[in-house]
């Protein structure tokens, strides 16, 4: 059942990239438009399938994989050691999602720390109203900006982009929950930029998933995208898109190579969380400096 839900999903996934935008011109035949319409509605209905069939196979899991346990205490030092606008890569074993998706590392997050975090960086009030540039805007940046919790009750210090849509999250429940791999690297910004940075992601939450991985189209985004857009935007970052089944884009794998190969000054590696000795009932272990450096080499090599 499941490799068949994968094949349908792949099938459809092939038909939404195949349809092709069509350029307008100045005097359209009364045939070519409604022909053009005709396609336009077909990619809807595509997509609609598409993003739907992909909500649900996303969320199949293989239930004899099993997350890393991190204690309390892992939990307390990997936050200390984060500050906001850090790049969180991530890999979580089990779910049919990484059919999909290429690499180690399988999905991109921002971190946005606590209430406190951000306007310690100035990103309060006044910053935010000035970075926005419609009234929604302004209203949407304050409430998103001074969300302190998620529904369930755990602190609001994460942005990621789901099937469902970008969000605020919390990195303690995703550590409790979904983590095998964890990977931390912090781009070398002014603080201007972090505030800028910042802004330009919490202006994103509450949109679509990029079903389509078309990193041309910002109404959209996958997790990668919405990093690549906020990087590119504001820091000194060229990255280089790859191909992966027919479509350019930045992978999480892509973001780590760039900083051990391309431009390591242009991100700093913070840590590496992965599964260690049996402690308990934890395995989880914290890799920072040159030795956490040295793992996540060679774990790209293999």
């Amino acid at each position: 059942m499941k490799s068949h839900l994968v094949i349908v999903y792949l099938c459809l996934l092939t038909a939404c990239s195949s349809q092709q935008a069509v350029e307008p011109h100045n005097q359209t035949p009364p045939a070519a438009t409604t022909h053009n319409k005709l396609k336009r509605k077909i990619d809807e209905q595509l997509y609609s399938a598409q993003s739907k069939l992909y909500k649900g196979v996303a969320r199949i899991k293989n239930p004899t994989k099993s997350i890393v346990r991190f204690s309390p205490g892992q939990i307390q030092q990997i936050k200390s050691l984060l500050q906001p606008g850090d790049v969180l890569l991530s890999f979580t074993e089990g779910y049919m999602s990484s059919v999909f998706l290429p690499g180690k590392f399988k999905h991109g997050i921002t971190y946005i720390g606590s209430i406190k975090d951000r306007q310690r960086i100035g990103l309060n009030d006044t910053y935010l109203r000035q970075q926005a540039t419609k009234p929604q805007q302004t209203q949407k940046l304050l409430r998103d900006a001074n969300t302190q919790h998620i529904s369930s009750g755990e602190e609001a210090d994460i942005i990621e982009a789901v099937a469902e849509g970008v969000r605020l999250y919390s990195l303690e429940k995703l550590l409790q929950t979904h983590i095998n791999l964890l990977a931390v690297l912090r781009p070398v910004f002014t603080p201007e930029q972090t505030r800028k940075q910042l802004s330009a992601t919490l202006l994103y939450v509450d949109t679509p998933y990029d079903f389509r991985y078309d990193f041309s189209d910002a109404s959209r985004n996958c997790c990668t995208e919405l990093i690549y857009r906020t990087l590119e935007e504001n820091g000194d970052f060229n990255f280089t898109l790859t191909k992966q089944r027919s479509h350019w884009v930045l992978t999480a794998d892509d973001i780590i190579n760039y900083q051990l190969s391309t431009n390591s000054n242009a991100l700093e590696f913070i840590l590496l969380a992965k599964k260690g000795a049996k402690n308990g009932n934890y395995n989880g272990a914290v890799h920072t400096g040159e030795k956490g450096l040295n793992q996540i080499r060679q774990l790209m090599k293999k």
